[in-house]
């Protein structure tokens, strides 16, 4: 059971990382650049897919295509975004 456990934890952790990176630093480097704080704001629109993701999980699992694979999926929503 700890495995498993442990393999939960890091998938938190990878899926976390990214997102305290652009809550905390894209924001500070935009305003080094003399962005309006209007953009910056919008940034906060970058975190929607990951904390609406219990939404749209079950449909993903439910009607996965054939080869659908993680890095399909992660090429398609960021060139969504």
């Amino acid at each position: 059971m700890k495995p498993k456990l442990l393999l939960l934890a890091a998938l938190y952790i990878s899926q976390f990382i990214p997102t305290t990176f652009f809550i905390q630093t894209v924001p500070v480097f935009m305003r080094q650049q003399n962005m309006s704080l209007g953009s910056i704001g919008f940034l906060g629109l970058l975190v929607v897919p990951s904390a609406l993701k219990f939404l749209w999980s079950p449909l993903v699992d439910r009607y996965r295509l054939p080869g659908w694979d993680i890095i399909e999926g992660g090429s398609s929503l960021f060139k969504a975004c």
